[in-house]
């Protein structure tokens, strides 16, 4: 089933707010291996931010719908 069509300044907004949240995440964490982990997911999501500002309208972006 498809989702509800999603602009893709939404959707890069979404993969930015991502990564801040990782980030904070790494933050509080002490666990070196967990802080690294959440550092590179962040590190991800801004690939994804990135690639999507370049691909722009190309792409179909959708939201699940929620039941």
């Amino acid at each position: 089933m498809y989702g509800v069509p999603m602009l893709v300044s939404e959707v890069v907004a979404t993969y930015r707010r991502n990564a801040a949240n990782c980030m904070a995440l790494a933050q509080e964490h002490l666990d070196t291996g967990r802080k690294l982990a959440l550092i590179n997911m962040a590190q991800s999501w801004l690939t994804l931010a990135e690639h999507a500002e370049r691909v722009g309208d190309d792409l179909t972006f959708t939201q699940p719908i929620r039941r």
